[in-house]
């Protein structure tokens, strides 16, 4: 739950900061449903070779903006990985609400974080 709340600490800055309109009551609404719809969700199917080229991308990306030694050793690692390979298709695929169901993974959140928030 301590992680749950910290990643939706995470999601409501990153959400206020794209869009300051979006009041705390209005993305409360949001979490919460997100994390009913999601709870206990199994990661969607997802084509590997697909998500194998996605991460590297991002890899690829996170090494042009500099400084993001760290984060780039995590997607290159983690390309292969069937767990982070479908967590990051989820997130991609259905948005950053999509995450709520890898905050107790902190394998994955590592990523998803360093990817998307």
């Amino acid at each position: 739950e301590i992680k749950l709340r910290s990643f939706a600490t995470s999601l409501r800055w990153l959400v206020r900061r794209s869009n300051p309109s979006i009041t705390d009551t209005m993305f409360g609404g949001l979490a919460k449903a997100a994390s009913e719809a999601m709870d206990g969700g199994e990661t969607p199917e997802f084509d590997p070779a697909e998500a194998e080229t996605e991460i590297n991308g991002m890899a690829e990306k996170a090494e042009s903006e500099g400084g993001k030694e760290d984060l780039v050793a995590k997607l290159k690692a983690a390309a292969t990985n069937p767990k982070i390979q479908g967590a990051v298709m989820d997130v991609k695929n259905n948005g950053v609400a999509a995450a709520s169901k890898y905050a107790s993974d902190a394998e994955v959140m590592g990523i998803l974080k360093g990817c998307f928030m």
